[in-house]
């Protein structure tokens, strides 16, 4: 699931990169979709047959007894632990760097180590062995505030740019342009000067330009 989350950076990459925001949060959520499921899938798996995965590594009862505990506990993690890992490297792809170092910092330093410390102090061993799943939880909350916050801002940032070139920027070049034809259609040799008309297509947010 992990791999699915890496696979999903360039594509996320190369959408971002052509401002193609729909198909960027679709394969965001397709590649969410898949690595859940296998998630869930190993989440079953580990709580139906914990006590024979335990027992192929080894024999003492007592020790299978307890670690039979500690992954049946531990398998609620993996569903967390990718959606933090897909929020990392979605951060990536879109060229947030810091942003996802931050997400990493706070789920092993602000998170993982003062849980752990927490818990053994009030549960002991029992404690330990949750530490992963609810920092991972709390770190998934987070994550999505800030994606929230992020893709509005990308998406904004995007909108308010292209708004402005068609609204200011355009009309004035294509004023100049019509000067330019206007008062100096011909050069020396008596040719005509060439034309450039610019169209804004602003139903599918296009420039045309002919010459």
């Amino acid at each position: 699931a992990i791999g699915i989350c890496m696979g999903m950076m360039p594509l996320i990459g190369y959408n971002y990169a052509s401002k193609n925001f729909e198909r960027m949060k679709a394969f965001f959520k397709t590649s969410r979709s898949v690595a859940i499921a296998i998630a869930i899938v190993c989440v079953v798996l580990y709580r139906l047959f914990a006590q024979g995965i335990v027992g192929a590594f080894i024999s003492d009862a007592e020790t299978i007894t307890y670690g039979t505990e500690f992954l049946r506990a531990r398998c609620f993690a993996p569903p967390f632990m990718i959606l933090s890992f897909h929020m990392v490297n979605f951060m990536q792809a879109v060229g947030k760097g810091k942003v996802s170092f931050y997400l990493a910092v706070i789920r092993q330093l602000c998170l993982n180590i003062p849980i752990l410390f927490v818990l053994n102090y009030f549960f002991g061993m029992t404690g330990i062995i949750w530490t992963q799943a609810i920092a991972d939880f709390m770190n998934t909350v987070i994550s999505y505030i800030i994606y929230n916050k992020e893709i509005k801002n990308i998406i904004h940032t995007y909108t308010f740019n292209k708004t402005y070139f068609f609204n200011l920027i355009l009309p004035y070049f294509v004023r100049f342009v019509k000067w330019k034809t206007l008062y100096f259609p011909q050069n020396s040799k008596g040719r005509r000067r060439s034309i450039l008309y610019v169209v804004s297509a602003k139903l599918k947010g296009e420039i045309c330009v002919f010459t």
